[in-house]
């Protein structure tokens, strides 16, 4: 049970970090984001991975957190699944982006494409 909780707390970390990863940019893509000199994001990755091995790794927050070692194995499933969420998070996006692009040059041939209709093409 404590071996669960664990591994449920690492999965979830790893997945914000992955989430803000996707959504620092509404039009590149993660490579481009982790590429670029962000100084923010490295400091606040660094952090939060640091933070989560020491909760995994030291007997002393491991009893504070009620957490058991349950080994870095379980760490693979975690990145696994994020990259997973991260690639339908991207391929989503991606999507928006080209209905937007595409909505736009409508727009361009067809005045008549009111404010709302851009409207609900971004939403899509």
């Amino acid at each position: 049970e404590c071996a669960a909780g664990a591994i449920a707390f690492s999965s979830l970390i790893v997945g914000n970090v992955f989430l803000i990863l996707t959504s620092l940019s509404d039009t590149r893509n993660f490579v481009s984001v982790i590429l670029e000199n962000n100084k923010a994001l490295v400091i606040i990755s660094t952090i939060a991975f640091t933070l989560l091995f020491l909760t995994i790794g030291n007997p002393v927050l491991q009893k504070i957190f009620s957490f058991e070692y349950p080994g870095h194995q379980h760490f693979i499933t975690s990145i696994i699944g994020a990259v997973s969420v991260l690639f339908i998070l991207e391929i989503i996006k991606l999507l928006r982006l080209k209905h937007f692009v595409n909505a736009e040059k409508l727009s361009e041939i067809n005045p008549a494409l009111t404010s709302l209709d851009k409207t609900i093409a971004k939403v899509i």
